[in-house]
């Protein structure tokens, strides 16, 4: 399932810290393929889930991720 799969990403993504993760890594943490991992980073992208940062080529969780755990926290 998508949803699964994205959250065991974004749950890889929030483990690793503030220096965040590169593809590759996600994908060995998490057992995914990496072409799974590139298609959810780009979906988890697009909604604000995930930011990437070029010039490390790492990810890390995105405001949107923040705003929902956020509300939670209410």
């Amino acid at each position: 399932m998508t949803l699964a799969r994205s959250m065991t990403v974004l749950r890889a993504i929030a483990a690793a810290g503030p220096e965040g993760v590169r593809p590759g890594a996600l994908s060995s943490a998490t057992g995914l393929h990496r072409v799974v991992v590139h298609r959810l980073l780009a979906d988890l992208g697009k909604e604000g889930l995930v930011e990437h940062n070029k010039a490390s080529r790492s990810y890390h969780l995105g405001g949107e991720a923040w705003m929902l755990g956020h509300a939670a926290n209410r």
